[in-house]
């Protein structure tokens, strides 16, 4: 059939000038995939496109205007794949260039159109070179931060793959058909994960695989220095009362993705005085206090918890909490304490001169019996009498009962006595 064709054509073109009558438009000449670059072995195809109807199309390559293939009876345009079998491209430059003709039965002749403009091709054994971004750009980041790193290639591969320096592989991604890109998020970064970033494409094609060159490196820097953290007191004049409660809050500037540590330390202790873990939304932990009988001085810090590792923050600015008791609810209580012990003293005076008279009244009642009431047994006075017997032995004697008796005065009963309290 092909040699049919051949030999039709070789007619066509010994007589062309007599039978051309039309001349037709120039075709367009398309190349899939459009970069102009393929691999070694790796189907492309090539559509030359026309305005007409029933047309012959033939595809030349080179200057020298070699046949290698054709379509019959194409409409408005003709599709060549090449390379189905991996045998008919070489590596290299190539220029596609296709024409079409046309019969018309009216007048029974042949019209052609002159050639398209040549499509170039390039077919190569190595992936074009890829190139990469950094977000942020400045490629430094703190701890616990991450970046995204973007690489980039002109040619559609199968794979993608991230490395630090030349031999520490990061990640790797499949790469869709229609992408031309890949992104690697890297997340918790240390100072360790710092350095040169390189990446490559590769796609394998019947079998073999094409690798890019390395791209470019971009830099990366982790620093462990975190921004400095924030501190504030409610209530927010720094004033509290002796015992009474107060707050004091620390603040992050950065977002604590992986979760943190808040600490406070008091009067430039080297050990926080309190410490609170928080989960990664949290920018901030408030501290619940008591003043106490001084004036104290408070700083705090956050940290980053990556890896299971706490990277803390330079202190906060020192705040001072002062503690004074001249507050209005302190005067109210010293007030009452004052009132309630002045009730206790003045309760006490008045039982105290409550007792005291009782005694005295006691007192003064027992004299006053003693002064108007007969003594008691034990408190008369005993009378001791004495009595002289001789007279009245003598008296009863010699008492002649016919004589005349003695006069009283004479022979008297005489008594001492003697009076005993």
């Amino acid at each position: 059939m092909v040699c049919v064709y051949m030999l039709l054509m070789l007619v066509f073109a010994l007589g062309r000038s007599s039978y051309q009558v039309h001349a037709l438009a120039k075709p367009t000449l398309t190349l899939d995939p459009p970069g102009g670059v393929v691999l070694l072995g790796e189907e492309f195809s090539l559509t030359c496109h026309f305005p007409l109807t029933h047309c012959n199309v033939e595809l030349y390559i080179n200057k020298e205007s070699q046949y290698i293939d054709h379509s019959s009876e194409s409409d408005y345009s003709a599709t060549f794949k090449i390379d189905e079998d991996g045998t008919r491209t070489l590596k290299g430059r190539t220029n596609y260039t296709c024409q079409y003709t046309k019969y018309f039965e009216n007048n029974r002749t042949w019209a052609y159109s002159p050639r398209s403009e040549p499509v170039c091709l390039t077919v190569t054994d190595t992936l074009p070179k890829p190139t990469m971004s950094v977000d942020p750009p400045s490629g430094v980041v703190t701890v616990g931060e991450g970046i995204q790193i973007t690489c980039i290639t002109s040619y559609p591969a199968h794979r993608s793959g991230l490395y630090r320096g030349h031999s520490d592989i990061i990640d790797t991604r499949h790469v869709s058909g229609s992408e031309g890109s890949v992104t690697f998020p890297i997340t918790d970064l240390e100072p360790t994960d710092g350095g040169a970033y390189i990446c490559v494409f590769e796609k394998t094609v019947k079998g073999r695989v094409y690798l890019s060159p390395l791209s470019d490196p971009v830099q990366v820097t982790v620093t462990d220095t975190l921004p400095r953290a924030g501190i504030s007191i409610d209530p927010e004049s720094g004033v509290v009362g002796r015992g009474k409660p107060f707050h004091i809050t620390c603040t992050s500037p950065v977002l604590l993705r992986s979760g943190g540590r808040f600490v406070l330390y008091r009067d430039g202790a080297e050990n926080p005085t309190e410490a609170q873990d928080v989960s990664g939304s949290d920018r901030s932990a408030s501290f619940p206090l008591t003043g106490t009988n001084q004036t104290q001085n408070y700083t705090c810090a956050y940290g980053r918890m990556v890896k299971e590792r706490v990277y803390l923050s330079p202190r906060s600015d020192t705040l001072q909490v002062k503690v004074t008791g001249t507050s209005t609810e302190n005067a109210l209580s010293r007030k009452q304490v004052w009132l309630s012990a002045g009730c206790v003293v003045a309760i006490l005076v008045f039982l105290l001169l409550g007792l005291a008279c009782f005694i005295f009244y006691k007192k003064h009642a027992a004299v006053s019996r003693t002064d108007h009431t007969d003594p008691g047994p034990a408190e008369r006075e005993v009378v001791y009498a004495c009595l002289r017997a001789d007279p009245l032995s003598r008296g009863a004697v010699g008492a002649n009962p016919q004589g005349p008796s003695r006069p009283a005065h004479l022979d008297t009963c005489v008594y001492a006595e003697m009076r005993v309290r």
